[in-house]
C-alpha cells in the first residue's frame, strides 16, 4: 500500500542498488538506504530537499503493560502502516526497517514541513486500539534528518539515515 514514485520503486526492486553498499547496514535497511541514495541524486538535479524520518512504534498490552511477542508485534506493524501512510504525501516512501521501526523518505520537504509531518505521525489518528481482542497502549516517536551537502553516495545516504535514527534515540531517551 506504499505510495512511491516509479523511480523509488525501481531502486528498491532492481536488486543492484543494495549489492553495491560499501558500509555495513542491517539487511532490512539496505533497500531504504538505496532509496535515499537515489533521491539525493534526484534532489541535486532538480533542486529538491529530501528528508529522512525514523519512526519508532512502542506497543504494550494495556492491561498488564507487558511487551508483545514478536508475531503479534509484526502484525501490529502491518496494521500501523496504513494510518502512518495516510499522514504522508503520495511521493513519500514508508518502509519497515526493523521489528518496531519504519523509515520514511520525504522526497522534497522544507524543514517546517518536516516538523509538521513529524507532529502528524506522532498523533494517534487511526491507530489500532486492539489486537487479538486485547487493548493496546501505543506510542509513536519520530526522529528526522534533512538533506546533507557534499558528494552523493552510500556513505552520505547511510549517514542521513543514521542521523534520523540518532534524532529518534534522543527523543526516546
Amino acid at each position: 500500500m506504499s505510495h512511491s514514485s516509479p523511480a523509488l520503486a525501481t531502486t528498491i526492486s532492481d536488486g543492484h542498488a543494495t549489492d553495491a553498499c560499501p558500509i555495513a547496514m542491517p539487511h532490512d535497511r539496505a533497500p531504504f538506504v538505496a532509496a535515499v541514495t537515489r533521491q539525493i541524486g534526484t534532489a541535486r538535479r532538480y533542486g529538491m530537499q529530501p528528508a529522512v524520518l525514523a519512526i519508532s512504534v512502542e506497543a504494550h498490552w494495556a492491561a498488564d503493560q507487558t511487551a508483545m511477542p514478536p508475531a503479534e508485534a509484526q502484525e501490529l506493524m502491518q496494521l500501523m502502516r496504513e494510518p502512518l501512510q495516510r499522514q504522508l504525501r503520495r511521493a513519500d516512501l514508508l518502509l519497515q526497517i526493523d521489528a518496531n521501526r519504519f523509515g520514511v523518505l520525504l522526497a522534497d520537504a522544507l524543514p517546517i514541513a518536516v516538523a509538521g509531518i513529524c507532529a502528524r505521525l506522532e498523533r494517534p489518528a487511526g491507530w489500532p486500539g486492539h489486537l487479538l481482542g486485547r487493548d493496546l497502549q501505543l506510542r509513536v516517536r519520530v526522529g528526522a534528518s534533512g538533506s546533507p551537502g557534499g558528494a552523493s553516495g552510500w556513505l552520505e545516504s547511510g549517514a542521513m539515515v543514521q542521523a534520523a535514527e540518532d534524532a529518534l534515540r534522543t527523543r526516546l531517551a
